[in-house]
């Protein structure tokens, strides 16, 4: 694999990642040259034909991290003045990114929590839990319905709250009719 662009400040970890070649655009033919000599070279001393295909997928899945997530969040610990308070996440009807916060709404409650929304998604099961728009992800199990308002946007109706998130139409496809 060859990385090509514009920024040299991963270069290091492109190459820890066993990167053939790494080239700083714009491209010089001379520069270009030389890689492409590399990689007929390191081709040449390959001892078995490879399907290129089937390492490159082999090098893209060694990229991934692993399951760094280990199990899911049972609970959500929340300060609440001078108290910790652990809301268990079947409890939560949403997540709401608001700043540098997340309010995370139950059926009698919000609290404010400092994990950015980005970071708290792939905790949360996805069978329970989606994002419906850029900033909020919903318990599927708390959405009574969901309803085109007048002007044709997707919104939910929430069992226990009265708030009414907007679906993005990337999201819309969750609350098609089977």
């Amino acid at each position: 694999m060859v990385f090509v662009t514009a920024y040299d400040n991963y270069a290091v970890q492109d190459f820890e990642q066993a990167a053939a070649d790494y080239v700083l655009k714009p491209v010089n033919e001379t520069r270009l040259a030389r890689t492409v000599e590399r990689l007929q070279s390191l081709l040449a001393g390959r001892r078995e034909p490879a399907d290129p295909l089937a390492q490159l997928v082999g090098r893209l899945q060694a990229l991934l991290p692993e399951d760094s997530v280990g199990e899911r969040l049972d609970f959500v610990r929340a300060a609440v003045g001078n108290a910790v308070r652990m809301i268990p996440v079947s409890d939560v009807v949403y997540f709401q990114a608001a700043d540098k916060y997340v309010c995370v709404a139950t059926a009698d409650s919000e609290v404010l929590i400092r994990v950015p929304l980005r970071e708290l998604l792939p905790q949360l099961d996805p069978k329970r839990f989606r994002q419906v728009n850029r900033s909020t992800v919903v318990n599927l199990a708390c959405v009574s319905s969901a309803v085109r308002d007048s002007i044709g946007k997707l919104q939910l109706n929430l069992r226990h709250r009265p708030e009414k998130p907007r679906v993005g139409p990337v999201y819309a496809h969750l609350f098609r009719q089977m």
